[in-house]
């Protein structure tokens, strides 16, 4: 009981890629308690006395730590950081530290101990990505692209001459997409942005973030054709996406083909019915394009939106704008007036627009705001 158990852990027959751990010392435990309490029946009966003395500070002890090792557990930060006090030559330990940083916006602390990783583990890629990652969001964006460099130049390569789909981590290949929309804030590296994403889906051909990305990157280039061709393979590998079919819509938008588009945006909120982008442009297209039998679906899902936390000023325009279409003034106002309750925006510039257009907007709106 305390030796078969725990071999299968040990390391000694197969690597198993974790370190010992609490997890894999449960059953052998069970063994060694059997060994305490046989051990304790054999001596109680010669000195019973200093044999259960014995087990009562045993058990102390050991009630205490168990005491102790419970604040190591509150939360992952405690636990990874309990670790580090034990071995500071794991580089997995300083990312998963940096990591819980991380989700609470501490990124120059999570910085401190993704470099860490580094200095312990030279070859880390996934250290490399976080320091880039993290770099990013402190706007650090020229040390961000040398990390995820040097993080895609550790990556494993095809031996010369052969071409095949190399065994890269899946978090791994994140690199290629860090780094391609890094670069592509540039909109003169959007053709570069471009070849890494191809670059990665060469290298694992099933990897559908890449697609919608590229896919993306072609639409800013004006490659709508191309970009079409990416979300319809990416459509192949997972059909259950909602992301993909929206960006198809707007594929088919950049090529005015609006009855496809709508087509790719019901599908889309077919499968995922709150998604915000889909139901504004699928509404925005029906108010456009659409006959007075459809304002209600438009209506619908403008309505939607304004269930969110943060809702977009262009939602209230063109519930105005719907408003306008059916000749309710009074509801067109009460909208129009939602929307340019931000001096920032630009709807109001559009409503003037409007009003000049339709003449028949009361004219006290037009010292509304402006």
């Amino acid at each position: 009981m305390c030796v078969f158990p725990f071999l299968p852990a040990s390391n000694l027959f197969f690597p198993v890629g974790f370190v010992v751990a609490e997890r894999v010392l449960y059953a052998p435990s069970m063994g060694f308690c059997l060994l305490v309490a046989q051990g304790v029946s054999l001596l109680a009966t010669r000195r019973p006395v200093l044999v259960w003395s014995c087990l009562i500070c045993l058990i102390c002890i050991h009630a205490s730590k168990t005491v102790l090792r419970n604040a190591d557990w509150k939360n992952e930060h405690s636990l990874f950081l309990s670790g580090l006090k034990v071995n500071q030559r794991n580089a997995k330990l300083y990312n998963n530290v940096g990591h819980c940083l991380e989700t609470q916006g501490k990124y120059f602390e999570a910085l401190s101990y993704f470099n860490t990783a580094i200095r312990v583990e030279p070859n880390d890629i996934g250290a490399y990505i976080n320091v880039g990652r993290t770099q990013t969001q402190l706007g650090m964006y020229e040390d961000a692209e040398k990390a995820f460099r040097k993080a895609k130049d550790l990556l494993p390569r095809p031996p010369f001459g052969e071409g095949y789909e190399a065994r890269v981590a899946p978090s791994h290949l994140n690199v290629f997409l860090n780094l391609a929309n890094l670069i592509s804030r540039n909109g003169t590296r959007l053709q570069e942005a471009d070849k890494l994403y191809q670059e990665a889906i060469r290298m694992r051909s099933d990897y559908v973030e890449a697609y919608i990305n590229r896919g993306d990157i072609l639409i800013r280039l004006n490659r709508t054709r191309e970009a079409q061709d990416v979300y319809e393979k990416a459509l192949q590998l997972d059909d259950h996406n909602a992301d993909i079919h929206y960006n198809l819509g707007v594929v088919f938008l950049e090529q005015r083909k609006t009855d496809l588009a709508m087509t790719s945006f019901d599908k889309a909120l077919k499968i995922n019915p709150r998604h915000e982008q889909a139901l504004l442009n699928s509404a925005i297209l029906i108010q456009e394009e659409g006959g007075p039998h459809k304002r209600k679906t438009a209506y619908n899902r403008l309505q939607m939106l304004l269930e969110g936390k943060d809702v977009n000023e262009r939602v209230y325009f063109h519930l105005g704008m719907l408003a306008m279409d059916e000749k309710n003034i009074t509801l067109a106002e009460k909208w129009f007036r939602k929307a340019v309750e931000n001096p920032e925006n630009t709807t109001k510039q559009n409503i003037i627009l409007l009003v000049g257009n339709k003449g028949s907007f009361p004219m006290d709106y037009m010292d509304y705001g402006f």
